[in-house]
């Protein structure tokens, strides 16, 4: 599966629960978003960040943050393996 088809299927299974549950707020954390190759995949965790914050579901939310780590050079930092 391309990521962009993994992508909206996710999306759209998490929006769903998030309109069915209604939470007054919710927490992500994502491992891993962009792929073991993150240099190379760095373009899907844009697309997924900005499809996600522009989403009708988010309209209900008055604040978002967001937490990127983008030092993808340093490998015995970037990723939980490491630990």
């Amino acid at each position: 599966m391309h990521p962009e088809n993994l992508q909206k299927t996710w999306l759209r299974e998490f929006y769903q629960t998030i309109q069915t549950h209604k939470p007054h707020f919710f927490a992500l954390h994502c491992q891993e978003v962009g792929g073991k190759n993150y240099e190379a995949s760095m373009s899907h965790v844009d697309s997924f960040v900005k499809e996600l914050l522009s989403s009708d579901v988010m309209k209900e939310y008055n604040r978002a943050r967001v937490y990127l780590d983008e030092n993808y050079k340093s490998q015995e930092h970037f990723t939980v393996s490491a630990l």
